[in-house]
């Protein structure tokens, strides 16, 4: 989308400072010489004017909504499950597809060759956690089965009763914790 709306914009500059080389291309070949008339250049002048304003507005709006926050990020988990800042109080976890599979904010997750675990917590008005009481989540990866809405009690029954005894310990979704991790992939 963004590289149309350049070529219309650049297309209209043509249109808008150009009209007869406009014409010449667009025209030209269906006549023996001549030229443009001056009713065909204002009217060329007036569209590629409209042109490039709303390509102009277009690629500002793109380049306003494209740029990520300063402290986004995407990690990648296992079996292309990936934790995803999209801002400060909304981190995710998606599937393999792109799909939200945990929304709100996940605080910490834990993760094992097949399973993932998170706790999500609410934020108050001023973006700030409330991890006094979190809800927990498994998800096994190779089946894409997410059990939700657990407290901490029933979280630990559920790894014991399905035996998921190798989950890592518990990472902080935070910008500081997510850049040690990064690093530490790399």
């Amino acid at each position: 989308m963004e590289v149309m709306t350049v070529l219309l914009f650049a297309v209209s500059l043509v249109m808008l400072f150009k009209p007869t080389l406009f014409w010449k291309i667009t025209e030209a070949w269906k006549t023996d010489g001549g030229e443009p008339s001056e009713v065909y250049k204002k009217h060329t002048r007036f569209g590629g004017g409209i042109c490039c304003i709303v390509s102009a507005a277009c690629l500002i709006g793109f380049a306003l909504t494209a740029c990520a926050g300063m402290g986004d990020y995407e990690l990648e988990l296992i079996n292309g499950y990936k934790v995803m800042r999209i801002s400060a109080g909304d981190v995710l976890i998606s599937n393999k597809n792109g799909e939200t599979v945990i929304d709100g904010h996940v605080w910490k997750y834990c993760k094992s060759e097949r399973y993932i675990g998170a706790q999500q917590v609410a934020m108050d008005i001023e973006n700030k956690a409330d991890a006094s009481n979190p809800t927990y989540y498994i998800i096994d990866t190779e089946t894409d089965k997410v059990i939700m809405g657990m407290s901490q009690e029933e979280y630990t029954v559920y790894i014991e009763e399905h035996k998921i005894l190798d989950l890592s310990d518990w990472k902080e979704t935070s910008v500081d914790e997510i850049n040690v991790e990064i690093a530490n992939i790399k």
